[in-house]
């Protein structure tokens, strides 16, 4: 199982997806998200899957072997042709892997789900897409895939409070980090550690955060404020007096939570990043290293 979920930001878009696979005789952890360079065409692309991991690793290299055979070019990559070659790439597999399997009239087969992003050092823009079977879209804010997808834009789509293109990158990822939060919370199968990425309109691979992330209890805190928040609204035999107090005391934990993730954050700073890293959380390869992929595990997802 997995939830995969692409949030477009002011300054590119950030894709994350949590890193348990399931299906195997044990559970394990991999990397639900690949980047790679299109050297030739001056772009760069991420991906993260959901499905059958061998297959997906199958398709995304097949991908990454096609556009890189590409004749070199100034010009951009654009939409049209990158969802031409991923249309092509995933039609050729499907052919050969999907269609013949004999859990596929059933919809027990393998299955291939992605969400890519493609950034253009030139264009400066990074764009969305998704995948269903053969079928490639272009999204323009966001993205889902996985069997938590429908949960976790139900989390998404309240505390979108502006566009997200107009929204910072840091409460894109607080947003991100919640949706993960709670998406692993509820949906079986959906766990392990939360992975992110960062894809800058104009930089490629970038840093996903300023920071580290603070613990999971700020997801579960703010659970309980909404609860509250509720109540105190929607009774509307509770005296006013009794709804002010109720909110002031909000403020006052709301207060409490800032001092105690601020004095987390400067327990962290002196300590050092390293005690307390996170190793999914990580950068993409530069513009000019080449494209590798590690074996698939013989597992699904």
């Amino acid at each position: 199982m997995t939830i995969a979920t692409a949030l477009r930001c002011e300054d590119g878009v950030i894709l994350c997806a949590d890193s348990l696979i399931s299906g195997g005789d044990v559970n394990d952890v991999q990397r639900k998200i690949v980047a790679f360079n299109a050297t030739n065409l001056h772009a760069n692309v991420a991906i993260a899957f959901a499905g059958s991991v061998p297959h997906c690793w199958s398709v995304i290299k097949s991908f990454a072997r096609r556009l890189n055979a590409m004749p070199a070019s100034e010009d951009l990559l654009d939409a049209e042709a990158f969802e031409t070659v991923l249309t092509e790439v995933l039609e050729e597999f499907y052919r050969k892997h999907i269609y013949s399997h004999p859990g596929y009239p059933y919809g027990t087969g393998p299955a291939v789900d992605l969400i890519a992003v493609l950034q253009h050092r030139k264009g400066g823009f990074a764009s969305i897409f998704t995948t269903w079977e053969t079928i490639v879209n272009q999204q323009a804010m966001y993205a889902f895939i996985g069997s938590g997808a429908s949960f976790a834009k139900h989390i998404v789509d309240p505390l979108i409070t502006v566009s997200l293109a107009g929204m910072k990158r840091k409460h894109v990822l607080l947003l991100a980090d919640h949706m993960l939060r709670q998406t692993k919370r509820y949906i079986p199968g959906v766990g392990d550690q939360s992975q992110f990425f960062f894809v800058a309109n104009r930089l490629g691979f970038c840093e996903p955060s300023h920071q580290s992330l603070l613990p999971d209890e700020r997801s579960d805190t703010f659970a309980r404020i909404v609860a509250d928040l509720f109540y105190a609204s929607a009774d509307l035999d509770l005296e006013d007096d009794l709804v002010r107090i109720g909110l002031h005391l909000t403020d006052r934990r709301l207060e409490q939570i800032r001092a105690e993730q601020r004095s987390e954050k400067e327990r962290r700073d002196k300590l050092g990043p390293a005690i307390f890293d996170y190793p999914l959380i990580g950068i993409g390869p530069t513009p000019v290293e080449p494209y590798t992929v590690r074996p698939a595990a013989e597992n699904d997802d």
